[in-house]
């Protein structure tokens, strides 16, 4: 007998004109209320996809956001896989020398149970809540040699495909063994920590 249910968010129970189905959020909640299990696997950080169970009533045991990175249970944070500093500096290292060609935006851990932006722009990171951004901006230096700097996930936003394969192929021989690199479109990648995607955490 099925117990539980695992769905991804985006181009799957979220449809591209950012709505779900009424029958399907109704399906989901009748689910639920039978007393099965019902959860949701997203590369959305954890506020984004709050937004959306929110909007539909839909009240999930446990929630997977940025990638895998993070695992939310009963709506209280389980797990956090963090990338190391130096492996942040060698993606910035890499990335630094095509200037305006190349932004990052990145997750930030919780803070008062919001995940934090972090954005990469001409040598410089902005930071801040997500939906109260920007609050500060840093040298790349300075931030990496402060307090508050562990990250979950990047995204690299190329201006071209070709600068996407180009990068990417840099990223896996300098630092290959330290990370997970998956494309979710043809000029975006998502960088985690080396084992951290939906389905590892799922197994």
């Amino acid at each position: 007998m099925i117990r539980w249910i695992i769905s991804d968010l985006d181009g799957t129970l979220y449809r591209p004109d950012k709505t779900i189905d009424a029958m399907d959020a109704e399906a989901v909640r009748r689910w639920i209320a039978s007393g099965r299990h019902f959860a949701l696997a997203s590369g959305r950080p954890i506020d984004s996809a709050r937004e959306i169970q929110k909007e539909y009533g839909i009240v999930t045991e446990a929630m997977l956001s940025d990638s895998g990175a993070t695992l939310h249970i009963h709506d209280q944070l389980a797990y956090e896989s963090i990338l190391p500093k130096s492996s942040i500096q060698k993606i910035y290292d890499i990335v630094e020398p095509y200037g305006k060609d190349i932004n990052i935006i990145s997750r930030e851990t919780e803070k008062d149970g919001r995940s934090t932006v972090l954005m990469y722009y001409d040598g410089l990171f902005t930071t801040g809540f997500h939906h109260n951004w920007p609050t500060g901006t840093y040298l790349f230096k300075d931030w990496l040699a402060g307090p508050s700097g562990d990250l979950k996930k990047l995204f690299l936003i190329t201006k071209t495909h070709e600068l996407q394969t180009e990068v990417i192929e840099k990223l896996k021989e300098q630092c290959g063994e330290e990370l997970d690199i998956a494309t979710s479109d043809v000029c975006y990648a998502e960088i985690c920590a080396k084992g951290t995607n939906k389905g590892a955490m799922l197994l």
